[in-house]
Protein backbone atom coordinates (compact mmCIF):
# COMPACT_ATOMS: atom_id res chain seq x y z
CA UNK A 1 0.00 0.00 0.00
CA UNK A 2 3.27 2.34 0.96
CA UNK A 3 4.51 1.63 -2.46
CA UNK A 4 1.13 2.90 -4.45
CA UNK A 5 1.25 6.17 -2.19
CA UNK A 6 4.70 6.37 -3.03
CA UNK A 7 3.76 6.26 -7.22
CA UNK A 8 1.12 8.49 -6.90
CA UNK A 9 3.00 10.77 -4.93
CA UNK A 10 5.49 10.33 -7.95
CA UNK A 11 2.87 11.46 -10.50
CA UNK A 12 1.59 14.35 -9.11
CA UNK A 13 5.14 16.03 -8.54
CA UNK A 14 6.05 15.02 -12.14
CA UNK A 15 3.07 16.86 -13.11
CA UNK A 16 3.40 19.85 -10.96
CA UNK A 17 6.87 20.17 -12.88
CA UNK A 18 5.49 20.11 -16.53
CA UNK A 19 2.28 22.25 -15.57
CA UNK A 20 4.24 25.93 -16.25
CA UNK A 21 5.26 25.06 -19.70
CA UNK A 22 1.92 23.60 -20.45
CA UNK A 23 0.04 26.80 -18.87
CA UNK A 24 -1.64 29.35 -20.77
CA UNK A 25 -0.51 32.63 -20.42
CA UNK A 26 -3.74 34.05 -20.36
CA UNK A 27 -5.98 34.90 -17.14
CA UNK A 28 -7.93 32.20 -15.83
CA UNK A 29 -11.73 32.97 -15.41
CA UNK A 30 -11.74 33.16 -11.85
CA UNK A 31 -8.87 35.90 -12.23
CA UNK A 32 -10.69 37.49 -15.41
CA UNK A 33 -13.86 38.22 -13.21
CA UNK A 34 -12.27 39.72 -10.32
CA UNK A 35 -9.77 41.81 -12.88
CA UNK A 36 -13.40 43.11 -13.83
CA UNK A 37 -14.93 43.88 -11.39
CA UNK A 38 -11.72 45.68 -9.48
CA UNK A 39 -11.78 48.14 -12.31
CA UNK A 40 -16.14 48.22 -12.76
CA UNK A 41 -17.07 48.58 -9.08
CA UNK A 42 -13.26 49.62 -7.28
CA UNK A 43 -13.28 46.44 -5.21
CA UNK A 44 -10.52 44.83 -3.66
CA UNK A 45 -10.67 41.38 -3.68
CA UNK A 46 -7.16 41.01 -2.57
CA UNK A 47 -7.65 39.86 1.36
CA UNK A 48 -4.11 38.28 1.65
CA UNK A 49 -0.61 38.86 -0.06
CA UNK A 50 -0.06 35.95 -2.55
CA UNK A 51 2.54 33.53 -1.21
CA UNK A 52 2.79 32.64 -4.83
CA UNK A 53 2.16 35.82 -7.18
CA UNK A 54 1.74 34.19 -10.58
CA UNK A 55 2.53 30.99 -9.82
CA UNK A 56 6.26 32.46 -8.73
CA UNK A 57 8.37 32.26 -5.76
CA UNK A 58 9.77 35.77 -5.43
CA UNK A 59 13.23 36.55 -5.40
CA UNK A 60 13.92 32.73 -7.53
CA UNK A 61 14.55 33.45 -11.56
CA UNK A 62 12.45 32.32 -14.53
CA UNK A 63 11.47 28.90 -15.00
CA UNK A 64 12.89 27.52 -11.71
CA UNK A 65 10.77 29.95 -9.65
CA UNK A 66 7.54 28.41 -11.29
CA UNK A 67 8.54 24.94 -11.04
CA UNK A 68 9.55 25.44 -7.02
CA UNK A 69 6.02 27.11 -6.58
CA UNK A 70 4.02 24.26 -7.98
CA UNK A 71 6.30 21.64 -5.90
CA UNK A 72 6.11 23.29 -2.79
CA UNK A 73 2.28 24.19 -3.85
CA UNK A 74 1.38 20.30 -4.43
CA UNK A 75 3.06 19.24 -1.26
CA UNK A 76 2.08 21.50 0.70
CA UNK A 77 -1.56 20.15 -0.60
CA UNK A 78 -0.63 16.56 0.20
CA UNK A 79 0.52 17.14 4.07
CA UNK A 80 -3.09 19.33 4.47
CA UNK A 81 -4.68 16.20 2.74
CA UNK A 82 -3.11 13.43 4.47
CA UNK A 83 -3.52 14.89 8.09
CA UNK A 84 -7.11 15.56 6.99
CA UNK A 85 -7.48 11.90 6.03
CA UNK A 86 -5.83 10.90 9.16
CA UNK A 87 -7.48 12.92 11.97
CA UNK A 88 -10.78 12.04 9.72
CA UNK A 89 -10.16 8.09 10.12
CA UNK A 90 -9.10 8.67 13.71
CA UNK A 91 -12.49 10.17 14.69
CA UNK A 92 -14.83 7.41 12.55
Amino acid sequence: MERRYAAALGVVFLVAVLAPFLASPNPDGLEKTAEKFESARGIDFHLLPSPFPDYTVPGMPGAASEVAAMLIGTALVFVLGLGVARALTKAG
